[in-house]
């Protein structure tokens, strides 16, 4: 299936589980295993399901079998995203990994196509932000320094005079 119709696909099973004021930021398709303890990731049994981020939750679709198009019913995954911890991040040509932690014992691991690296670093972007939102308030004021010493802003301020 082509990647817009993915998108498409994805959008309209959305809609009916959306919450009020709820939007919708990412849908890709991605490979999905259970990590488990001494096990490695190449043995585990991985299947390509629907991802979609919205500004409060990650949702996860079951693939639709040929000619039938994606339901509400094929939601197998909803997480609020501070429930959700980062676990790591790391590109293996050609895929991206995100591992996310689902509770203290369970890691998900989400493995998106080249074409889908961008809403792989967006899941990981958005996870890690609600992690930092629901630390101890002594990290707020490290993440509002950490966020003003980038570069780009003098340098975009300095060009243009």
């Amino acid at each position: 299936m082509r990647r817009s119709r993915v998108q498409q696909s994805i959008e309209a099973a959305l809609v009916p589980l959306l919450e009020a004021g709820e939007q919708s930021r990412v849908r890709a398709a991605a490979w999905m295993a259970d990590r488990r303890p001494r096990v490695p990731l190449v043995f585990t049994g991985r299947a390509l399901y629907y991802v979609a981020l919205t500004d409060r939750r990650l949702l996860v679709f079951d693939t639709p079998r040929r000619g039938r198009p994606l339901l509400e019913a094929d939601l197998l995954l909803t997480k609020r995203l501070e429930s959700l911890s980062l676990r790591g991040v790391s590109a293996r040509p050609p895929l991206l990994q995100v591992r996310l932690g689902l509770g203290k014992a369970r890691e998900v691991v989400l493995e998106f196509r080249p074409r889908d690296h961008g809403a792989g670093r967006a899941i990981a972007e958005a996870v890690w932000g609600g992690e930092r939102a629901t630390e101890s308030t002594g990290e707020s004021t490290g993440e509002s320094t950490g966020e003003s010493t980038g570069e780009s802003v003098p340098r975009a301020a300095a060009g243009p005079a």
